[in-house]
């Protein structure tokens, strides 16, 4: 499923200044609720405070991450070289994934983690 654009992005978060209606929203704009709700979680600031700064993204929690989100990716390319530890926490109903610097980075290690080739 494809994302929204900046422009949409801006109509919903007017409508949601109007209305907390999702499905109204969705239906008034022609856009799938998923989008509608994706933006209302991303308005709030959420999080424990001393973890925020390292958030790269969020999500409700019966979606799935936007795996072509270049936050995620940057974040994921640290990560396989040892720059940050990935994790996940709850905050209600969404999903913060955190990105946190290493204090300490082995040149040696390289995890490959997400950028590991799949074999099948």
């Amino acid at each position: 499923m494809s994302s929204p654009s900046e422009q949409e992005v801006q109509l919903i978060k007017e409508e949601l200044k109007r209305t907390s209606d999702l499905r109204k929203i969705a239906r008034h704009l022609g856009v799938p609720v998923s989008w509608v709700r994706d933006v209302e979680v991303s308005r709030f600031k959420s999080g424990r405070d001393d973890l925020r700064k390292y958030i790269v993204a969020s999500k409700h929690v019966d979606r799935e991450w936007n795996n072509r989100s270049p936050e995620i990716r940057k974040a994921r390319e640290a990560y396989d070289r040892g720059e940050v530890e990935m994790c996940q926490g709850r905050d209600g109903y969404t999903i913060h994934l955190y990105a946190i610097p290493r204090k300490v980075r082995d040149e040696r290690e390289n995890r490959a983690y997400f950028s590991r080739e799949v074999e099948g």
